[in-house]
């Protein structure tokens, strides 16, 4: 079962994410899907998270998610994921800079009946932000 789980997951990061097919998801998420993260809140449903995702797409046209390494058992499967792209659309009160950003994000899945149905990520959002934005990381005077 772990096995046919983490192929789920490859299945939606290469057709769904990387391919920008996000009606991937239709075959992959459960109808009512829950996705919790602490920066974007909590996206309840299979509609809300297309739409979601298709946000971070159209602000990262060529947004691309590497597994990094994964580790399954029984209905849940944990996911180290690096994700890439160029800004090129509005994202989080950012306007396009154009600047190309790296963040690791870390997502845990709970999966029944061969769909997704709950994720629980944490995602280095402050990373992304300060990218784009250009701030560094360190103390300001």
């Amino acid at each position: 079962m772990s096995e046919i789980n983490k192929a789920l997951l490859h299945r939606w990061c290469d057709e769904g994410f990387n391919k920008g097919n996000v009606d991937v998801a239709d075959e992959v998420y459960h109808a009512n899907v829950s996705y919790y993260e602490p920066a974007a809140g909590e996206v309840k449903g299979l509609k809300a998270l297309k739409e979601f995702v298709s946000s971070w797409l159209a602000a990262f046209p060529d947004a691309k998610l590497k597994i990094e390494e994964q580790v399954a058992e029984g209905d849940r499967v944990a996911t180290r994921w690096t994700f890439t792209g160029t800004h090129r659309g509005r994202f989080r009160g950012v306007s396009p800079t154009g600047k190309q950003i790296s963040m690791g994000a870390m997502y845990f899945y709970r999966i029944a009946g061969g769909k997704i149905v709950e994720i629980r990520a944490i995602v280095d959002s402050l990373s992304l932000l300060r990218q784009i934005e250009g701030l560094s990381g360190g103390k300001t005077a």
